[in-house]
C-alpha cells in the first residue's frame, strides 16, 4: 500500500516564519514523555485505532465490501454523527476530486457518496427526495448502536427500503459500521442478516464534557443543536465548540469550561473538581 509523506522542512523556514529547531529542541523531553506515555497506552491494548493501518483483514474487507456495491449502485449515504461522519469525509475530501459527485461516472471511478451528518428532518428528506433510492446504498455507522439522531436515520431509510424493495431489496442496500460482539447496532445484523463490518473493541469515540450553560445567557446547551463538535445554543445562536469549549459565534464571547473525562470500566468519569480550562475573561 502506498503512504502519504508529509514533508515538513518548510516549517523550520525562518524566512515563513517557521519554528527555529532550539524551540523543539527545549520541549523534546516533554514529547518524549507525551509519546512514551500514548505507546504504552497503545502496547496496552487501549488505544486500538493507532494499530489500524496495520490491520490488513479488516482493511481487505471494507474493500471488497465498497466494489460489490459501487458495481451495483451509483449513491453511497453515511449516517453517522460526529467522528463516525467527518472521518469518511475528511478522506473523501483529502483523496478524490474536489467536485466528486458532480463527476460523470467513468471520471470518478466509484459512487458519489453524500454525508448527512445533521438529524434535521428537513435536510434528511431534501436528500433523499433527491436521490434515486434504487441507486442507492446506505452505510449507518454508530459503534455503540445507540446514537440516537443516526438510528433515526437508519430506520426512516429502513422503512423505504422495505416499503419499495423488500426485504432482500434493503439488505443488499444497507451495510452497518459497529462494534464487532455487542450494541443494538450489532444485534440488528444478526436479526436481520445485514453486513457488517467490526469498529475494533478497543477503538472508541472522542469524550468530552463542558459546562451546559451558554456563557451568554443562562440557556441549557442541552437543549440546543449538536453538529460534530459544535453545538449552537437555542436562546440566541451563540456556537462552541463542545471539546474545546471555545466560543465560535456571537453573542457569546466567553468560552466554556472543558472538564477532564475518561472511560473506565465501561462508565464514563468526568472530574468536576477543577475544570481542564477555566473560564476565559471575554474577549474585547
Amino acid at each position: 500500500m502506498d503512504r502519504l509523506v508529509v514533508d515538513v522542512n518548510g516549517c523550520f523556514d525562518p524566512a515563513a516564519g517557521g519554528i527555529a529547531r532550539a524551540e523543539l529542541d527545549a520541549i523534546a523531553p516533554a514529547a518524549r514523555a507525551a509519546f512514551e506515555g500514548f505507546e504504552a497506552r497503545r502496547r496496552a491494548g487501549e488505544l486500538g485505532f493507532a494499530d489500524l493501518p496495520a490491520d490488513s483483514a479488516v482493511a481487505e474487507a471494507s474493500v471488497r465490501l465498497a466494489r460489490d456495491l459501487a458495481a451495483r449502485f451509483e449513491n453511497l449515504v453515511v449516517l453517522g454523527i460526529g467522528g463516525s461522519s467527518l472521518g469518511g469525509r475528511a478522506i473523501v475530501a483529502a483523496l478524490a476530486h474536489p467536485f466528486h459527485n458532480l463527476l460523470p461516472r467513468e471520471r470518478r471511478g466509484g459512487m458519489r457518496v453524500f454525508f448527512p451528518d445533521n438529524s434535521d428532518p428537513a435536510t434528511f428528506e431534501a436528500l433523499l427526495g433527491t436521490l434515486d433510492l434504487a441507486e442507492t446504498c446506505f452505510a449507518t455507522v454508530t459503534k455503540s448502536g445507540g446514537t440516537a439522531e443516526t438510528m433515526a436515520q437508519h430506520l426512516a431509510l429502513r422503512e423505504r427500503c422495505l416499503a419499495r424493495f423488500g426485504v432482500e431489496g434493503y439488505r443488499e442496500r444497507c451495510v452497518l459500521v459497529t462494534d464487532p460482539a455487542k450494541g443494538a447496532l450489532r444485534a440488528i445484523a444478526r436479526d436481520e442478516g445485514l453486513r457488517a463490518l467490526p469498529v475494533p473493541a478497543n477503538v472508541g469515540g472522542r469524550l468530552c464534557a463542558v459546562d451546559d450553560t451558554c456563557t451568554h445567557e443562562e440557556a441549557s446547551l442541552s437543549t440546543g443543536v449538536l453538529k460534530g463538535e459544535l453545538v449552537k445554543c437555542p436562546l440566541h445562536g451563540s456556537r462552541f465548540n463542545v471539546c474545546t469549549g471555545k466560543a465560535l459565534e456571537e453573542p457569546a464571547e466567553e468560552d466554556l469550561r472543558t472538564y477532564p473525562v475518561r472511560l473506565e470500566g465501561g462508565r464514563i468519569l468526568i472530574d468536576l473538581r477543577e475544570a481542564a480550562t477555566p473560564r476565559a475573561p471575554p474577549r474585547a
